[in-house]
């Protein structure tokens, strides 16, 4: 993102920005702990420095799991040396009075984003004319510049959309850190949650045609052979008759025998 402000203006007021908002949007993150975990913000997003400043110190405080409260961003604030330079501890106080609750914060948070977007757009559109009589840049390499920037824009709140799911993500991590996983079937998320198949686990591989059940099926085969996991599997559609069977030593020799449809660890 474009550091100089003014893009190309001489007076910077005239971008779009809506302070009072993203003081509303501070006071809350200050005086609700959980508002930035359940609405997190971007700092790019606020206009003022001091602003991008207070919610960086927010995120630093929220990532690395400590209360988020007025002692705590001020204390965070005076550690960096920064203080002074937002506005000291008045200011900061003041925020945290502007709001009783962060019942309006998803609204306020919005309008924030959107005069973010107008301000980017002024950006990409100053530098489309720049880089559009600069005749030493390629008319492709300009449009190629065009399309970036604003599928940028239109997705610029989604790189903060997933922190919740982060968090998730984490609190499951740890959760089964101490758990001993099983055999791996190849489904990243599906193992993350059960720890692996276990022990006197049936599986029973379900879908319509080409969908990969086969694939799935192999996959879960090698990695019991890796475990020396005993297995037996069946295929629904050929197992009444018995002429699904297939020979041992398939992938280096694996024990019992693998149809397809089920599997019995």
């Amino acid at each position: 993102m474009n550091e100089d402000k003014t893009y190309g203006f001489q007076d910077a007021n005239l971008l779009p920005h809506a302070t009072d908002v993203e003081e509303s949007v501070i006071g809350a993150m200050i005086v609700e702990a959980d508002c930035f975990i359940n609405n997190p913000v971007n700092p790019l997003w606020f206009y003022k420095h001091e602003h991008q400043k207070i919610i960086e110190v927010v995120k630093n405080l929220s990532d690395n799991s400590i209360p988020i409260d007025l002692t705590q961003v001020v204390k965070k604030l005076l550690d960096l040396g920064i203080l002074d330079e937002v506005g000291g501890v008045n200011y900061i106080t003041e925020l945290a009075k502007k709001v009783a609750s962060a019942t309006h914060v998803e609204h306020h948070i919005r309008i924030v984003q959107q005069e973010f977007g107008r301000r980017e757009l002024i950006r990409i559109s100053e530098e489309i004319k720049q880089k559009s009589y600069d005749h030493t840049i390629d008319i492709d390499d300009i449009f190629s510049f065009l399309q970036n920037e604003y599928a940028k824009i239109m997705s610029f709140g989604e790189e903060n959309s997933t922190r919740f799911d982060v968090v998730a993500d984490n609190i499951i991590k740890n959760i089964i850190s101490g758990i001993e996983m099983g055999i791996k079937t190849g489904l990243t998320k599906y193992d993350k949650f059960t720890g692996g198949l276990q022990d006197t686990d049936l599986v029973i591989i379900a879908g319509e045609t080409s969908q990969g059940k086969t694939s799935l099926a192999l996959t879960i085969i090698k990695n019991c052979v890796i475990y020396d996991c005993n297995i037996i599997g069946g295929d629904g559609g050929q197992a009444a008759n018995g002429t699904a069977e297939h020979p041992n030593g398939y992938d280096g020799g694996w024990p019992g025998f693998a149809y397809g449809g089920a599997i019995a660890i």
